[in-house]
């Protein structure tokens, strides 16, 4: 596919047949689920959950380095080679899911390109594979990164385990702002109120515990999956 990207020129973007890689392009370009991010430029940003990578390239032009980090095998394939056929040179995928502790864990995927995790049972049917784990702060550390200006998470419930990691304090201080998505499916689809969200979601009341403002923006209310968090300076 090749596409308009906030970067200056169009870009081809490889995907597997099957793959819903219009619904990616229109959370991300069209309905801008980013919006939040701050204005201005930054330094360095961690796409965590990385997809196609459709972020990464939202982000691109405001940024000198990402780290583009995916656990499915297919879709780091795929990054990495929209990443090599365009230059995007800003941008440095890392295949490998990040977790609540270092090792090997099983992924699973319900067949969509964006619905493969670590945190679920498999369901009847659905295909699996093996990938190496490690903590976000082991990540940090391991690539020698100070400070991240934006870590954007999307990695379908595991953001409940690597949030509550024994190490995770240490990654704080080099993480002012977080957005992404919490997956709340094993409570039901209707959310009766945001006092009842925090009581269900680990990863929510721990980024609160440890001092973050998380918020749920009114833009994502009809999904009530989005949230924001931030580090008071």
């Amino acid at each position: 596919m090749n596409a308009n990207l906030p970067i200056g020129r169009r870009v081809e973007i490889f995907f597997d047949d099957g793959g819903d890689l219009n619904r990616y392009y229109n959370e991300v370009l069209i309905n801008q689920e980013y919006r939040d991010v701050p204005p201005g430029n930054f330094e360095t940003v961690v796409d965590l959950g990385a997809n196609l990578g459709m972020f990464s390239m939202w982000i691109y032009e405001r940024t000198q380095r990402i780290y583009a980090i995916e656990a499915s095998e297919a879709n780091y394939r795929n990054l990495a080679q929209t990443v090599r056929v365009n230059d995007l040179n800003k941008i440095q995928p890392f295949h490998l899911a990040i977790a609540g502790k270092a090792g090997t864990r099983t992924l699973v995927s319900d067949g969509d390109c964006g619905g493969y995790t670590i945190y679920m049972p498999p369901k009847p049917g659905a295909s699996a594979q093996t990938v190496q784990a490690m903590t976000l702060n082991e990540f940090l550390d391991l690539n020698r990164i100070q400070r991240v200006d934006i870590l954007k998470i999307d990695v379908e419930g595991a953001e409940n385990e690597i949030f509550t990691a024994d190490d995770f304090p240490k990654a704080i201080p080099k993480l002012p702002y977080i957005i992404g998505e919490f997956h709340c499916n094993y409570i039901g689809e209707v959310i009766p109120s945001e006092s009842y969200l925090f009581a269900q979601m680990p990863s929510l009341r721990a980024l609160r515990a440890h001092g973050y403002e998380v918020t749920i923006p009114s833009f994502f209310a009809n999904r009530q999956q989005s949230f924001i968090a931030r580090r008071p300076s």
